[in-house]
């Protein structure tokens, strides 16, 4: 392959990190912009791997006489981790499941974890997992099992099918070496599609297809178009496969029509039913967010309270409902018909994704004195409101949530009459707004330096592994509580993941990525054949991909910058109100009433 090197992207935060901004979206019931990869350009690659498979049979028939290995889940819940696979004293094959590899596991796919060569006989086989359950803290034990068992090696070809499957009771899902029942393959290529490899599936279809005499059942041909379609970058959502999001865009669509009546208990059912995969709950966390806010506007603190605390630790909500909490425990309790503020699609996009909206409840000043000093129930309000903003403040420092709980601090300690608390909480915000703008400031010279785009096409994905090389190389968890006053290069990474621009056109580079890898592994053998025709479209496409890539790399900078420049005003803007908390506290009179 020509000068630039193709790299995997960031696949895992599309259910993870990256979901704030994409759930949004389809609360407001609107598409995003799309970054489509060239149609012609995907044909002629995938026709070039079809054409240079024919130039290495050698490697096919190699290929069809090894035994497949194949895995599969049919426990829902369940997010595969890690396989350990082996055949008597071979080396072991380990595998780590990314969390969209993990759930495609349990769309009735099956992964191909190896293929081996087995004489004829008996031999041990053993297979183990880590998993946990779709619904597990932080800290909660992961979930094993392991099978250890005498097999019978199977004809050439055949395959070897293990499947996770539900425990009894009480105890963890267990392995079972099962029948190829039904079409393996298919569902092997289900799995490529449903983990983002459609050059992969795609060129696996049509080769099947050569070598059927250029027709295969309509079930592949199916998943042909599918996976270029995906290859393009032009898939669209397909609502009808997940019950919840069908029923979320429902509330959505009447929001925007202003069924309240409708929206409402149809947000209430995906708050609080069970959750069964990674889409649910971020689905299942949004709800109870949406619904937290909708109930404080309402003049309901109790049920907004409630709400808030049923949205997990590590969900992209959890800042934005940690927040909400605070204020639900401050909020006046009233006639939600004098509620002037009526729940809509557009309201609930800007209260959960606009900073600006977060400090409404601030500023709303439910002391009738900027000075006043609670007593009795009020101060054990104020005291209850600590708990969930002290937490937030020691979380990612360049969140708007965080940033709102610094200032909200301050207000709480201030109207608790613990004025040298609230000064140092003021103090502590400045210096806290401070540093996070200059690793801003920093991070927007690491885009405009190239260093950042580099990183995304050139660095080498892990092998032995489904994560993207972005995940492994994310800064540590609580960067922002190391190294003081530094902060690692990458550390912004992980919040580019929120821009929807952003994320489309890094999808888009990492199809590039696959057309760009599958032409590097076939040049050796197009140059070894001879076929100066085929080696010139070869060239030909490299200069295309590369141009391709670099005008990628263009836009992932422009929108990198933008995002990271939207952060830091946002910085700025906290900054310039903490400055003005400490002045107003500065200026406390001598005496105030206790309201």
């Amino acid at each position: 392959m020509k000068t630039i090197r193709h790299t995997t992207t960031i696949r895992a935060f599309r259910r993870v990190g990256g979901l704030m901004a994409l759930t949004t979206l389809l609360l407001a019931g609107k598409a995003g912009a799309s970054a489509e990869v060239a149609g012609d350009l995907v044909m002629e690659a995938l026709d070039i791997e079809r054409l240079a498979a024919r130039l290495d049979p050698a490697s096919t028939q190699a290929t069809q006489a090894l035994t497949p290995v194949y895995i599969g889940s049919q426990v829902a819940e369940l997010q595969v981790l890690e396989v350990t696979f082996q055949i008597d004293s071979v080396k072991p094959v380990r595998y780590s499941y990314s969390p969209a590899e993990s759930a495609a596991l349990n769309q009735s796919s099956l992964h191909k974890l190896a293929q081996i060569e087995l004489a004829p006989g008996s031999h041990r086989l053993y297979i183990d997992y880590a998993a946990r359950g779709g619904d597990d803290r932080p800290g909660v034990p992961r979930l094993r099992s392991r099978l250890v068992q005498n097999i019978e090696a199977p004809a050439a070809g055949q395959p070897l099918v293990i499947v996770v499957k539900p425990g009894g009771l009480g105890s963890d899902p267990s392995l079972e070496l099962v029948n190829s029942a039904g079409d393996v393959t298919l569902r092997q290529i289900d799995y490529l599609i449903h983990s983002g490899r459609y050059f992969t599936a795609a060129s696996q279809i049509m080769q099947m297809r050569d070598a059927a005499g250029g027709s295969l059942p309509a079930d592949y041909e199916q998943r042909l178009q599918t996976s270029i379609a995906g290859l393009r970058h032009n898939t669209p959502g397909d609502a009808s496969a997940s019950p919840v999001l069908a029923k979320y865009q429902s509330a959505a669509a009447s929001l925007d029509a202003g069924r309240n009546a409708d929206a409402i208990p149809m947000l209430e059912q995906i708050a609080s039913e069970k959750a069964n995969s990674a889409e649910s709950w971020v689905l299942r966390d949004q709800a109870n967010t949406t619904l937290g806010y909708y109930f404080l506007g309402m003049k309901q603190p109790d049920l907004a309270a409630t709400t808030f605390k049923r949205v997990r630790s590590a969900s992209p909500y959890a800042n934005t409902a940690l927040l909400g909490l605070g204020w639900a425990m401050l909020a006046p309790r009233g006639n939600a018909a004098e509620s002037t503020a009526p729940l809509t699609a557009q309201s609930v996009k800007t209260t959960l994704s606009a900073p600006e909206k977060l400090s409404t409840a601030r500023k709303a000043m439910p002391f009738n004195n900027a000075w006043g000093v609670a007593t009795g129930k009020r101060a054990d309000d104020l005291r209850r409101a600590l708990v969930p903003w002290t937490e937030l403040v020691g979380r990612d420092p360049t969140d708007a949530a965080v940033q709102e709980a610094m200032l909200a601090l301050p207000y709480a300690f201030e109207h608790l009459g613990a004025h040298e608390q609230a000064r140092d909480y003021g103090k502590r915000a400045v210096e806290q707004l401070e540093n996070t703008r200059g690793h801003l400031e920093k991070a927007l010279e690491h885009i405009a330096s190239g260093e950042m785009a580099s990183k995304i096409v050139e660095s080498d994905s892990p092998g032995g592994s489904g994560w993207s090389w972005w995940l492994k190389d994310l800064p540590p968890p609580r960067w922002w509580l190391k190294n003081r006053p530094h902060a690692p290069p990458n550390f912004y990474f992980e919040r580019l993941t929120e821009d929807e621009e952003f994320r489309e056109h890094l999808e888009a580079a990492h199809q590039l990525h696959e057309l760009g890898m599958a032409m590097s592994r076939r040049e050796d053998i197009v140059k070894k054949s001879g076929d100066t025709a085929l080696q010139q479209r070869m060239d030909a496409i490299e200069d295309r991909l590369i141009a391709a890539e670099v005008a990628e790399r263009a836009v992932l900078e422009s929108a990198a910058t933008r995002y990271i420049t939207s952060i830091k005003e946002q910085t700025e803007r906290y900054l310039v109100e903490a400055h003005f908390a400490i002045a107003r506290l500065n200026d406390r009179p001598l005496q105030v009433s206790a309201k």
